[in-house]
């Protein structure tokens, strides 16, 4: 394993500053390793996000990232590190790519600024339908601004799109059902087949593939700017408020933006009260969560083979599975 120590001529070459030397690493996560650099000559600090695997794939995995957390600060919605640059580091004979950015100082875990998070990322899950809503009402085009993004009608994302190191198949669909299950889920279950080759979790998803998209079709779902990895580990806050990192931007169904929250835990009640003040729970929601909660499974026993993740996919499958039989009786 790379030492962070050895990327400081790399760093000093790519950042033009011959005097940035390695201060220590930070906790990363299970995709890619991070560390904190700081120039001496300038006193900035550098926060560097390192993935150790094909060059091409670390390149596009923060191009991804670079993509996403520019997109987040248009929105003026949400608090974002600047990303500084991107390079791989093949000429510089290591393996992998880096990312660097900046280093917020006083950042910390969330404990204050909970209601603040929560009608933060109400509004960015609502932000897209308003720029429709806005050009709807106008015979004109909306006057384009440097903040004011794009509106889409679409499902999907203008960049590759993430999930840890699963890449979902790229483009734009017309509806969620197709974006999801088609774009997203199947293809995890096509990797999971070639992964682990495990015929009962294979039976189970193909007896309820082609009847899941009844769990949807009574919801009205237009697309909307998903964080991507919402979870306590990609947010804190500074004195100023609620800081968010680590994105992977899609435009998706608002609701999947929280599987993580239902999921894992780990948010206070106020971020749900601040959030659901804004967006009230639509109908048929604890149904849909049942469907995310698989989709969150299967996208762990993807990435970390050992613990639970078989044994909680194929209780999802189940539940799943009983769900569809439920709304086609009541069908």
């Amino acid at each position: 394993m790379t030492e962070f120590k050895a990327f400081e001529p790399v760093l000093r070459s790519e950042l033009e500053d011959d005097t940035i030397c390695y201060l220590q690493d930070v906790k990363g996560g299970i995709v890619n390793r991070a560390a904190l650099f700081v120039s001496e000559k300038t006193s900035d600090k550098y926060f560097v996000k390192y993935h150790d695997g094909e060059q091409d794939l670390a390149e596009t995995m923060f191009s991804t990232e670079k993509y996403s957390l520019d997109l987040l600060e248009r929105t003026k919605i949400v608090h974002v590190p600047k990303s500084i640059k991107i390079f791989g580091l093949q000429n510089h004979r290591f393996r992998g790519g880096i990312h660097v950015l900046e280093y917020i100082e006083d950042l910390q875990p969330m404990t204050d600024y909970w209601p603040q998070l929560g009608e933060q990322v109400a509004r960015l899950h609502s932000y897209n339908s308003n720029l429709r809503k806005k050009a709807s009402q106008s015979e004109q085009s909306i006057h384009r601004s440097e903040h004011l993004l794009e509106p889409r009608d679409k499902f999907g994302s203008d960049v590759p799109h993430f999930i840890g190191t699963f890449h979902p198949r790229d483009g734009w669909r017309d509806t969620w059902e197709e974006y999801f299950l088609g774009d997203i889920v199947n293809p995890l279950f096509e990797g999971l087949e070639q992964k682990h080759g495990d015929r009962v979790v294979s039976e189970k998803w193909s007896a309820i593939k082609q009847h899941i998209h009844k769990v949807f079709q009574s919801a009205d779902i237009q697309p909307e700017i998903n964080h991507g990895d919402l979870c306590p580990a990609n947010f804190g806050q500074t004195a100023d408020g609620a800081v968010v990192f680590d994105p992977s931007v899609n435009y998706a169904h608002s609701e999947f933006d929280l599987i993580i929250a239902k999921t894992e835990g780990g948010f206070h009640d106020d971020f749900f009260t601040s959030y659901y003040n804004i967006l009230p729970k639509a109908k048929g929601f604890e149904d849909r969560v049942l469907v995310y909660e698989l989709f969150y499974n299967v996208v762990m026993w993807y990435h970390v083979p050992e613990g639970q993740a078989r044994e909680a996919t194929i209780k999802s499958l189940d539940q799943v599975k009983e769900l569809i039989k439920n709304i086609s009786s009541a069908n």
